[in-house]
């Protein structure tokens, strides 16, 4: 008996997802002794690229054009015409270490890079969309204890600090409002990590 095919809408985004899981060795390396200097010098050129990359594209037709060959199957909707959410990824990421002390800026890039895209893989692979949120419980639950394993384990939170701090990241991630979830993932994670520190 084979396997049913998974819906082609799903490749796309698990090559998105991809991008994240890959950043998710910085938080592991930022814990285990990558200097803070070096990480911002790779997470500023990353931001300097994406940047440069959307003011090129909103810039030039053609840019834009090039750019729709290049990725154009892995953006959503609004991204088409507005700020990827690559970019805000990285800005996010400069933004944690630049800002906060070391322990919360691991739990933000962990949250951000590894339990936010496990919780959209598994919601888009195993769950059903709430209508009004187009979020899943699995998906959820999946960002709620890769959240807290990474924050406790990885950043060094005690167990309550990193279940709150997980929490957070959760509702980020199932209720970002009109902002991208890569900016608001970060933003819960660093001000609910960087109180508790």
């Amino acid at each position: 008996m084979t396997t049913p095919a998974k819906p082609r809408a799903f490749r796309p985004e698990a090559a998105r997802k991809a991008i994240h899981l890959v950043a998710g060795s910085l938080p592991v390396m930022y814990a285990r002794g990558l200097d803070r200097g070096a990480l911002l010098t790779l997470l500023g050129i990353a931001s300097a690229i994406a940047v440069g990359i959307e003011g090129a594209r909103h810039a030039s037709p053609r840019a834009q054009a090039m750019f729709e060959r290049g990725v154009g199957p892995m953006l959503r909707r609004h991204e088409h015409r507005g700020v990827t959410g690559a970019t805000w990824l990285a800005l996010s990421l400069l933004a944690a270490v630049l800002f906060l002390p070391q322990k919360p800026a691991i739990a933000t890039l962990w949250c951000a890079t590894i339990a936010d895209p496990v919780a959209s893989i598994v919601g888009r692979a195993c769950g059903h969309p709430s209508p009004r949120l187009a979020k899943t419980g699995l998906g959820s639950a999946a960002c709620l204890l890769l959240a807290f394993v990474g924050v406790k384990f990885v950043a060094g939170f005690a167990p309550g600090v990193a279940l709150a701090i997980a929490g957070a990241a959760m509702m980020a991630e199932r209720y970002p409002g009109p902002f991208d979830d890569n900016l608001t993932v970060a933003a819960g994670v660093g001000l609910v990590a960087g109180v508790a520190a």
